[in-house]
Order: C-alpha cells, then sequence, then structure tokens
C-alpha cells in the first residue's frame, strides 16, 4: 500500500521550527504566517520581561540546515531570490534571516537590510539567484 512520504526539507523545516520556538524568549510573541511564503515565514511581536505588548515587530525567514559550514568565521546560503531581496529591502518593519543549525542546535540571525546593503547592487542589476 502506498502512502505519502514525508520529505527531508520538511523534517529539517520542523525541527527548525522547534528549536526556534525552544530558544525564543517565553515572552515573545511568534506568528507563523500561514499563507503562501513570499519570503516572511513570520512575524515575532517582542514583549518586555514586565509583559508590555508595545507593537514592536519584526519579520523573520527561517531556513534550516542539518549543519553549517563555516569558512573564516562566515557561511555562504544560497537560493535567495532577486525578488525576495527586493521584497525585503522594501518592507517597513525589520528582517532578519534566522538559520537554524540543527545538529548543533544552534540559531544564527542577522538583520537582512544591514546584510543586504552592501551587497544590494549585486542583487539589484542580477537575474541570479544568490
Amino acid at each position: 500500500m502506498e502512502f505519502p512520504k514525508r520529505t527531508e526539507e520538511h523534517i529539517k523545516e520542523s525541527a527548525g521550527w522547534r528549536l526556534l520556538q525552544a530558544k525564543t524568549p517565553t515572552e515573545w510573541i511568534i506568528r507563523e504566517i500561514t499563507e503562501r511564503d513570499y519570503g516572511i515565514d513570520a512575524y515575532i511581536e517582542i514583549v518586555s520581561l514586565n509583559g508590555k505588548v508595545s507593537g514592536d515587530l519584526c519579520s523573520i525567514q527561517l531556513k534550516s540546515s542539518e549543519s553549517i559550514k563555516w569558512n573564516e568565521n562566515n557561511a555562504k546560503l544560497f537560493g535567495i531570490n532577486k525578488s525576495t531581496v527586493n521584497y525585503w529591502m522594501s518592507l517597513p518593519i525589520p528582517v532578519f534571516l534566522i538559520w537554524v543549525d540543527i545538529e548543533a542546535s544552534k540559531i544564527y540571525f542577522c538583520a537582512v537590510k544591514e546584510q543586504l546593503r552592501q551587497l544590494y547592487s549585486y542583487y539589484k542589476d542580477s537575474t541570479k539567484k544568490q
């Protein structure tokens, strides 16, 4: 009898979400986006230790890898489309790329706009995936 199979990609994605939720302060609110993904997987609302919900939001794109290969304190993430970069750069709230190393149980993140400003002319003029 044939049944659906859970792909390795889906397993990694689920493991990444579990690790993100486990390592995020319990006061914070993670709002996963259930609509199709166009470069933003969730919004995180920062809540103070005393419970103040002030509307401070950031958006995140979550990537999960079995393990991250580092080269001289840097790692390169492939597969981000030019259109996604343009979308991130145009959003009015901060965007963070969160990269989960499942094997090491570690999460790395960067502010997308800050990092991409250095490479934006490449993305703006390129038709390639980075």
